[in-house]
């Protein structure tokens, strides 16, 4: 009885320290079948009665290995979400850079900006906070930009969602800030598009940022709701005295009009270009005929 004792803790160790290096294989990450197949070879002379003991370990080995190579499959598969996710993110971006540059190069054909020396800039500053009082753009004095010229861009949404946007405000060597016309404290010089009425666009203290009004319009004056609002240019006598703003540059429509026809009356117009969403705009950098 006693040698028999012997025998099975001997067995019992044997096996203990089968298992032991399983383990540390498998968590090693080493192959299940491999340890599995090295079991077998170090338990062959034990005899059946440890491999039958031995076996739920096995199983186990098996189990703990499996699990490791489903996580590290389960890691690469979210490697790989997370590259087409990057991807998709890029290629969405692209192609809104793409529409907006397109949007410019429409624009410059379409309202004749070729004389004005249009000069394609990045928007590189845009506050979530203050979108619509500001941007910085990527370009500045080295590269011809001066505080108060016209600033214009176009959505590139198909639309006619372009026009301007603002004019520069200050200028560093390589950099730019523009101040919107939804700024409280941007006013333009305006009128409806052809022969109709002028006045001026401003937001005003409390307004929204999406809702400019149009002042000095004449109540008399019928104005079409939808009529599209553009800028002045100069309107003085005097040849040397230019406009901050080049003409006929469109700037929205008219939204609404509140109280028409008293003395009262507020004039609604909703802006073209919403600059929360604009890459890149442009910076018109030479004045014509005073801008007239």
């Amino acid at each position: 009885m006693p040698q028999r004792n012997v025998i099975l803790r001997r067995r019992l160790t044997l096996a203990a320290f089968v298992v032991v290096v399983i383990i540390a294989l498998a968590v090693a990450g080493g192959p299940a079948k491999d340890v599995r197949r090295g079991l077998s070879t170090v338990t062959s002379p034990i005899g059946t009665g440890v491999s039958t003991a031995v076996k739920p370990f096995s199983n186990l080995t098996g189990w703990i290995g499996d699990t490791v190579t489903a996580k590290g499959d389960l890691g690469d598969a979210r490697k790989d979400r997370d590259a087409w996710r990057s991807r998709a993110i890029g290629g969405v971006a692209l192609t809104a850079e793409n529409r907006q540059l397109t949007g410019l190069y429409n624009m410059d054909r379409e309202l004749a900006l070729a004389d004005y020396r249009p000069m394609t800039v990045r928007v590189v500053v845009r506050s979530p906070f203050d979108w619509y009082e500001h941007i910085g753009i990527s370009k500045g004095s080295i590269d011809g930009v001066k505080s108060g010229m016209p600033v214009v861009a176009a959505s590139g949404d198909g639309n006619d969602q372009q026009g301007l946007i603002g004019k520069v405000s200050q200028v560093t060597e390589d950099s730019a800030i523009v101040q919107l016309i939804t700024n409280r404290a941007t006013i333009v010089g305006a009128k409806i598009a052809g022969s109709g009425p002028q006045g001026s666009v401003s937001r005003k203290i409390n307004g929204k940022p999406t809702d400019l009004v149009m002042d000095g319009v004449d109540p008399r004056t019928t104005i079409d709701h939808g009529a599209l609002v553009v800028t002045q240019g100069t309107i003085s006598s005097r040849p040397d005295l230019d406009s901050l703003y080049p003409k006929d540059l469109p700037i929205g429509r008219i939204a609404a009009i509140d109280d028409a026809g008293q003395n009262d009356q507020v004039t609604h117009v909703s802006p073209f270009v919403n600059s929360r969403v604009l890459r890149y705009v442009q910076v018109l950098t030479k004045s014509v005929n005073h801008n007239r």
